[in-house]
């Protein structure tokens, strides 16, 4: 699960980047397409920060029961 959240946190940062370079080519190229893709990115990175909200709720579970 660690490994798993790892994963997303990487994967999420990656996204946001691509946010970066795409907002700066739709401004360059004023090409509205790109802005659509960096939307959808936004959406994607927000899906992935509630699924390490949830991993992190589980993992603080799972080292409770393994104290007890």
């Amino acid at each position: 699960m660690q490994a798993k959240r790892r994963r997303i946190i990487e994967d999420s940062s990656l996204l946001k980047d691509s946010i970066e370079k795409l907002m700066d080519q739709a401004e360059k190229e004023q090409n509205l397409h790109h802005v659509t893709k960096a939307n959808s990115f936004k959406r994607t990175i927000k899906e992935m920060e509630l699924e390490t909200v949830e991993l992190d709720s589980t993992l603080i579970e799972l080292q409770k029961k393994l104290k007890h």
